[in-house]
């Protein structure tokens, strides 16, 4: 799934590809990822208008046109961005200049929301309101993270993905995260006492703003490709982890999948022990 670092530079790289560009023709190849609550072809409501900004908001891109109309993107699972023409193109986008901005998702689960000038957001994108702060926690202090995080009932893991506590990160790098801060994915929220807190606060900028980093990096010019070669615990499970040795672990919880490191994150309920010398889970 695209989270934050990726669709952060995914982001920067659009807007200095296609903003301010006019709309030549606007296809709608796969029109089952396509959500019109309005009458008529893409290419009707868009062709000749110019794309005058591309925006984030946790997992959401937005593209604002100069009409006002915005085409907000959830790219769930598979969904990707390419600035070259892909076989397997949802929606293509040709702009002024031949510049080709498409979006591809080989299994149909995001949504592209067209969403008409004098309509909020909010009303129009399903998931979007109620958004906690963006996952790079820009403003947000330490202690307000932890106020805020205090009110839940949860596992940690569940409240790092709960987009309204904060909003843009996904399985790959809460499992990042925790291992970051050395927090065991099970670990109550109630039981976090300040110094986890502070550890648990400094890992989402630092693991995220370090991803992103690279993921500018690697990311080729034309996009179309999701970056996750620096991930310390994520699909790494049976591999040592790099800060203690021991063996990276894979455990459901509930219909998700968590990898994290049993030394290094700790299982206080003893439900989960450490694996014995030599074998895995």
């Amino acid at each position: 799934m695209p989270e934050w670092p990726d669709l952060s530079v995914v982001r920067r790289r659009l807007e200095a590809a296609v903003g301010g560009r006019r709309v030549v023709h606007a296809e709608e190849r796969q029109p089952l990822v396509l959500r019109l609550p309005v009458a008529g072809p893409l290419e009707r409501l868009l062709a000749g208008r110019v794309l005058a900004g591309v925006d984030l908001r946790g997992k959401f891109l937005g593209f604002t046109f100069d009409d006002g109309a915005e085409l907000v993107t959830n790219p769930m699972l598979t969904g990707v961005f390419s600035l070259a023409p892909r076989r397997d193109a949802c929606i293509r986008l040709g702009l002024e200049g031949d510049v080709v901005l498409d979006y591809a998702d080989p299994k149909r689960m995001g949504k592209v929301y067209y969403v008409p000038a004098g309509v909020s957001r909010d009303a129009a994108v399903a998931g979007y309101a109620g958004q906690g702060p963006n996952a790079d926690l820009e403003g947000l202090s330490a202690a307000d993270f932890a106020r805020r995080g205090r009110t839940r009932r949860c596992e940690v893991r569940n409240l790092l993905l709960d987009p309204t506590f904060v909003a843009g990160i996904g399985n790959a790098y809460a499992d990042e995260i925790l291992w970051a801060a050395r927090l065991h994915p099970k670990r109550p929220v109630r039981d976090l006492g300040k110094a986890e807190w502070d550890a648990l606060h400094a890992a989402v900028r630092d693991v995220l703003a370090e991803a992103e980093r690279l993921v500018e990096a690697e990311l080729p010019p034309d996009l179309g490709t999701k970056i996750r070669s620096h991930m310390k615990v994520r699909g790494q499970a049976g591999e040592p982890c790099p800060r203690c040795g021991a063996r990276i672990v894979r455990r459901h919880l509930g219909y998700l999948e968590t990898d994290f490191c049993p030394r290094c994150q700790p299982d206080p309920s003893g439900l989960f022990p450490l694996p014995e010398p030599g074998r895995g889970w």
